[in-house]
């Protein structure tokens, strides 16, 4: 995979800019507020349980969890994110490390670890998974959120024709041939800015299978609400553009 990496969008500072403009937008906090709910939704009730956020980004998610789970620790690649969650965050914990390298923790470290969003950004998910596998305890839980490859970008791309925009009528989505995404070298831009990895769902869950984690749950996540304008709940209503799955540690 010849191309800028993951990592590199989100260390320059237009990347990292773009998308903490993003969640600040009104279709950011809907972002926010659906995966945390995801998330939340399949964490055990032990408030003591050790939490890795991985790819923690700008923290917020990690800070929302800290809430009720003190003992949560963030971990991102990307200098400007980790800058911003130490300054916003400063009673937590944030640590540097690049998932597609060994990570600063030691075997059987925590009983959780999270991943949202963020699996399309590694260069090798076997070799990632087969890391976090290590430091997470026997029986542990991965939590991991990503972007449905059926529907979503560059499968999925929303639009409306000359009529359509004449009519002031909401854009449909569009799906491209999602087997010639699936053949190319998988690299694609997103946002003009960030630079992703395209994986197919089989491949998402026969990774992690290959690096020895049991599935135990999945599920699409989806609004209830629908919206007359075009925003990330109007589209959430229509399509499960994100998904969520759930595997174990197992011996």
């Amino acid at each position: 995979m010849k191309f800028t990496t993951s990592k590199d969008s989100y260390n320059a500072p237009e990347g990292a800019e773009n998308y903490l403009k993003f969640l600040d937008s009104e279709d950011g906090s809907f972002f926010q507020t659906i995966l945390f709910e995801a998330f939340r939704g399949r964490l055990t009730e032990n408030k003591e349980q050790t939490i890795l956020d991985v790819a923690c980004g700008p923290g917020w998610l990690t800070a929302k969890l800290a809430e009720e789970f003190p003992n949560i620790t963030g971990l991102d690649a990307s200098g400007p994110f980790l800058e911003h969650a130490k300054s916003r965050y400063p009673d937590l914990k944030f640590t540097a490390g690049d998932l597609n390298t060994t990570l600063p923790y030691s075997d059987n470290q925590f009983d959780t670890i999270i991943m949202s969003m963020a699996a399309h950004d590694v260069e090798d998910q076997v070799k990632t998974f087969t890391e976090l596998r290590r430091i997470l305890k026997p029986q542990g839980k991965f939590l991991l959120t990503f972007v449905n490859p059926y529907y979503a970008f560059p499968v999925g791309i929303w639009k409306r024709g000359l009529i359509g925009r004449l009519l002031f009528k909401n854009p449909e989505l569009k799906v491209r041939p999602y087997h010639w995404f699936a053949q190319q070298s998988r690299g694609f831009t997103f946002y003009d800015n960030l630079e992703c990895y395209f994986y197919r769902l089989s491949e998402h869950l026969n990774h992690l299978r290959e690096a020895g984690f049991s599935f135990e749950h999945m599920r699409e996540l989806e609004s209830l609400q629908d919206s007359s304008r075009f925003n990330l709940q109007h589209r959430l209503h229509r399509f499960p553009i994100f998904l969520l799955v759930e595997f174990k540690k197992v011996d």
